[in-house]
């Protein structure tokens, strides 16, 4: 009986505990409902964001890659405007200045005019590179194209600082390399001669400067291009023979003229007639003959001839017997 009276004792406490924690809980119950609805919402709504961003990304890094091959910087411009905030469009701004750093400095050398406008675009694009980006390796890359940009506007001060922040900031050996050869030539004589003399260079639309389109070849070589091809059609060419030649004696006939296709000579002009001069045949002198000595009791024995060798042997007299 004690234990039945207990256990309902025990119950009671547990139900009038319950309902006090109710009541006291109860005001917040909304507070709690809500805030789990926007939890809810705020975790769909993540999903979709995170969703639609990749997709943008995606959709930012095709354009880049496709515009890498075909584009110009203001293609890459409008990339980095269509996507702001993304990396793609980072990358695409810091594409856009090397084009106009490329491009500048080509036109230096036609039309200062218009270099000196685009290698200010290209140090424009840098600097928004270096504001908007936290990656190490693109800001380094972004000082690199600045500091050319400012070498080839004759800003050696401020191209040197920059060269100098990237090799501080040594964060690839090949972009480091480059920097330290530019300091080191514009630290050089030569660098110091080549910019006086560049400085004075004002080259416009219409006079540029010409350079050589092939400067593997000196410029003093000869054209031994013709404009044209030779048209020898109507030309009668003397046949050469391939036999081998013989050993017969020259002739003194001259030779035929050349014929043209209508049989008739063909002068040559300023050519002269040649003239054969023939040599007289040697006549052969005969020798003086010894008189022979008189015949003492005996006949004389006549001497036999010598050898016939273009001149007759002179005949030697008779001996006595």
């Amino acid at each position: 009986m004690k234990s039945e009276r207990r256990h309902d004792l025990q119950s009671n406490e547990l139900a009038h505990t319950l309902g006090t924690g109710i009541e006291k809980v109860q005001p917040f119950v909304q507070y709690v409902v809500g805030g789990v609805v926007i939890a809810a919402i705020l975790a769909v709504g993540w999903g979709v964001y995170t969703s639609f961003a990749r997709k943008s990304a995606a959709a930012a890094w095709t354009e880049y890659y496709f515009t890498l091959n075909t584009g110009d910087a203001e293609s890459f411009k409008a990339i980095a405007a269509d996507h702001p905030g993304s990396a793609a469009a980072r990358w695409a701004e810091q594409t856009a200045g090397d084009e106009y750093l490329a491009d500048g400095i080509d036109a230096l050398y036609k039309d200062r005019g218009q270099g000196v406008e685009l290698l200010k675009k290209a140090i424009s694009s840098y600097e928004a590179v270096q504001n908007k980006s936290q990656n190490g390796e693109l800001r380094t890359r972004a000082d690199l194209g600045m500091a050319q940009a400012h070498e080839s506007l004759g800003e050696i001060d401020k191209a040197k600082t920059l060269y100098q922040q990237v090799i501080a900031a040594g964060l690839q050996p090949a972009i480091t390399t480059v920097a330290a050869n530019r300091v080191a030539f514009l630290n050089s004589q030569a660098g110091k001669d080549f910019y006086a003399w560049f400085d004075k260079l004002k080259p416009t639309p219409a006079m540029p400067l010409k350079m050589p389109g092939d400067l593997s070849v000196p410029p003093t070589s000869p054209n031994l291009k013709f404009d044209s091809p030779v048209n020898t059609s109507g030309l009668e060419l003397p046949e050469i023979s391939t036999a081998p030649a013989s050993n017969a004696p020259l002739s003194n006939t001259p030779p035929a003229p050349l014929q043209g296709a209508d049989g008739k000579a063909i002068e040559l002009p300023n050519a002269k007639p040649a003239t054969t001069t023939e040599t007289p045949a040697t006549t052969e002198t005969p020798a003086p003959t010894s008189p022979a000595a008189p015949a003492v009791d005996a006949p004389v024995t006549p001497a036999e001839p010598a050898p016939a060798t273009g001149t007759p042997a002179v005949e030697a007299p008779s001996a006595p017997k």
